[in-house]
């Protein structure tokens, strides 16, 4: 679900300038996509579609809306994503937004997040048998 509204909207989590109320964009976009707003989170780079894209636009929209539901059940399976995008099914009603994405949306301002700059001891251990990057 990240993936497809990461590629609608040409957009990774966190992007954005730090001004902005979009800046975090899985939260954005749900609230876009459940209000019925699916066209807003397409990249402004690709705003030039036609009718028949924009409609794949929206439900692709859709489809990465349903995905990232937080509860599984009500998650499409991935033979219920190719058949809409396809066309094959009509897409299902708007999504409701998470209530995971609902709270982080409010809570987006105040949101740290930490990582290690140093070596961790496994990529120590590694050190004799490096790995080439695919």
């Amino acid at each position: 679900g990240m993936t497809l509204l990461e590629i609608i909207g040409g957009r990774r989590n966190m992007d954005g300038d730090e001004e902005s109320s979009e800046m975090f964009f899985p939260a954005w976009a749900a609230t876009q996509i459940s209000s019925g707003n699916a066209m807003e989170v397409l990249d402004k780079k690709l705003m030039d579609v036609n009718d028949l894209e924009a409609e794949q636009v929206k439900r692709a929209a859709i489809v990465g809306g349903w995905c990232i539901q937080d509860d599984e059940d009500e998650r499409p399976t991935m033979s219920q994503v190719l058949q809409i995008l396809e066309g094959v099914v009509d897409p299902p009603a708007l999504p409701p937004l998470p209530l995971s994405l609902r709270t982080l949306a409010l809570k987006a301002s105040s949101l740290v997040f930490f990582w290690d700059k140093e070596p961790s001891a496994h990529a120590h251990d590694n050190a004799d048998h490096p790995s080439t990057p695919p």
